[in-house]
């Protein structure tokens, strides 16, 4: 949510008499008609771009704003609700909160770019361990019923995958003089980098439970719900769907998932041993 809202000229009387009332929800309130970038006159089409410049929100009297609003590229949808009725104007108010376009690509330095690629491979060098370890100990500690429903070591394998994801999508990031073009929509979206994952992995790393290949990631791990982070994070605790139902584990099973986690490990850590911290 905006800590900023500007007011429109047309609900400037409202505001006079209302301003306790947005104190509550804004720290900063800018009007049209106070400013000098902005005076009376001013075009929808000004105050547009005043609040994507300055990340606010707007109050106006006037539904047809977001018409206008909507015509700038860098918006990719507007809300509108109604937020209090001008008694003195005899109108409604509305609040229009602006969603912009993410750009989709960032540039980071070489040192920035290496810092992250050192700490993904050390991050999926400690969940590899780890999981190994919860592998191995359910072997030993209780084979009947850990070593048949290792979910946590599944919940662990499947982060592992989702960094290797992000480990290839920094390799493959395109190098621009000084700088690194990172694609910072696939890089903050899990999905993507399950994608980009299951690109350069064989089929042996995707399966988690026996059956036909089709039935191994399918279901609630199929390659959707596995890069869903709610799906995913279900491992890891007990709960209740909308239907007041107990949500299900998603079907693993210690053997399949000892070899998905095998091979995995044989070709990661081999890669990881190629990216020292001073490399890109």
């Amino acid at each position: 949510m905006s800590n900023n809202v500007l007011i429109d000229y047309d609900a400037l009387g409202w505001y006079e008499k209302n301003n306790n009332l947005i104190n509550k929800d804004y720290q900063n309130i800018y009007r049209v008609g106070n400013l000098t970038t902005l005076p009376q006159e001013s075009t929808d089409e000004e105050i547009c771009l005043y609040c994507i410049k300055n990340n606010c929100d707007l109050l106006t009297g006037d539904k047809r704003a977001y018409s206008k609003i909507l015509t700038n590229l860098e918006i990719k949808n507007v809300r509108i609700s109604r937020y209090s009725w001008d008694e003195l104007g005899n109108k409604q108010v509305y609040l229009i909160k602006l969603n912009r376009i993410q750009s989709k690509f960032i540039e980071l330095k070489h040192e920035e770019c290496t810092r992250l690629i050192y700490e993904t491979c050390y991050n999926i060098k400690s969940i590899i361990n780890e999981a190994g370890v919860l592998l191995e100990n359910n072997k030993k500690v209780n084979e009947k019923y850990l070593f048949e429903h290792p979910y946590v070591a599944a919940g662990l394998y499947t982060y592992a995958v989702e960094e290797y994801g992000k480990l290839k999508l920094l390799e493959s990031s395109e190098k621009r003089g000084e700088t690194i073009k990172l694609n910072y929509v696939d890089f903050t979206d899990h999905k993507a980098k399950f994608r980009i994952a299951f690109d350069n992995l064989p089929d042996d790393c995707k399966i988690l439970h026996k059956g036909n290949f089709g039935d191994n990631f399918s279901s609630n791990f199929d390659i959707d719900s596995l890069a869903d982070f709610e799906s995913r994070m279900r491992i890891f605790y007990s709960d209740i769907d909308e239907n007041k139902k107990i949500r299900e584990l998603p079907e693993v099973d210690a053997e399949s998932l000892q070899n998905a986690f095998n091979k995995f490990s044989e070709i990661v850590l081999k890669e990881i041993e190629k990216n020292p911290k001073d490399s890109v």
